[in-house]
């Protein structure tokens, strides 16, 4: 270091008063500048001086590598940490999907399908099927029990508006529908009074006179087909309207006559009732309607006496 100051001229004492106490040899000081600063810098970068400067590049060199290693792996792995983040979110997303899709088909298989299928049951007044999702299925038991007690109600207020209370035949009301709806249809008229049923009621009362009704009922009832119209069209009087009916068939009508005068003979503890008939054909001859020929014709029996009939062609 000595040399080195010499050669570039600076006082020692100003780098180290150490240094200011070191001498240098005759031959140093004989030296040129140049030769001073050219030898001072042999002696300090020896061989020693490069094998450590160039442990020390190896080492940094060494350490970069290894940090640019490190960076690497650590960028590689959290790469690899995000890709997998990624799959796993999409992964995520994908079953989301699926799941999402597969309620939407469920409920439209369990709720919406049955739903609309329901509209046309619905529509028809008809029982739904009990089918689809639990709660479908309730919601469609619940509109079913509604409906069969709508139904039944409605039965039950058709019923009482079209037949009497006393004898459940048809009434009046059902029995001036079928007049009008069979006014040009093949059919017999019967138009039948209980004989003097007033005296019944004054003499046994009312219960039984309603029970004499009830018999006269019954006996038209079994007595007519299923497919003919009996009704209770006043307090005593009865009417029957027989479809597909013509005059050529009176003897069919002349057999119903006899048997429900048959069956009014029966022992039954009342008092004994006979009744009066008039009968006519829509196919009868003359302007009048159906039933002012039935009525003529019962008017008739009544003035022959009563407990008979008399058909409105043989007047």
């Amino acid at each position: 270091m000595r040399l080195a100051c010499d050669g570039y001229g600076i006082a020692p004492a100003k780098i180290s008063e150490d240094l200011e106490e070191v001498k240098l040899s005759a031959e140093d000081r004989a030296l040129s500048n140049e030769e001073k600063i050219s030898k001072a810098t042999t002696m300090l970068f020896d061989s020693n001086y490069t094998s450590m400067k160039d442990d020390i590049i190896n080492n940094v060199i060494g350490g970069l590598g290894k940090l640019l290693e490190k960076t690497h792996n650590d960028q590689f792995d959290s790469f690899k940490r995000a890709v997998s983040l990624s799959q796993r979110e999409h992964i995520m997303l994908i079953v989301i999907l699926i799941a999402t899709f597969a309620m939407i088909l469920m409920t439209i298989s369990l709720l919406v399908a049955p739903m609309r299928k329901s509209s046309k049951y619905i529509k028809n007044s008809e029982m739904l099927p009990i089918e689809g999702s639990q709660e479908y299925a309730y919601l469609a038991a619940t509109y079913n029990s509604m409906l069969e007690q709508t139904m039944k109600h409605h039965e039950e207020l058709s019923y009482e508006a079209t037949h009497d209370e006393l004898t459940g035949l048809h009434n009046r009301k059902m029995f001036e529908a079928k007049r009008e709806e069979l006014a040009n249809a093949d059919t017999a008229m019967l138009i039948i009074d209980l004989d003097h049923f007033k005296q019944v009621n004054d003499t046994y009362g009312h219960e039984t006179g309603d029970r004499v009704l009830q018999k006269v009922a019954d006996a038209l009832r079994h007595s007519f087909r299923l497919e003919d119209y009996v009704c209770r069209i006043g307090g005593d009087e009865f009417a029957v309207i027989m479809v597909q009916m013509k005059p050529e068939l009176i003897h069919v009508v002349e057999d119903k006559i006899a048997n429900v005068r048959e069956r009014m003979t029966d022992e039954d503890g009342l008092p004994p009732s006979t009744l009066s008939i008039g009968a006519a054909f829509s196919g009868d001859p003359g302007d009048d309607e159906l039933f002012k020929k039935a009525d003529l014709a019962l008017y008739r029996t009544k003035e022959k006496g009563r407990n008979g009939y008399t058909f409105y062609s043989r007047m």
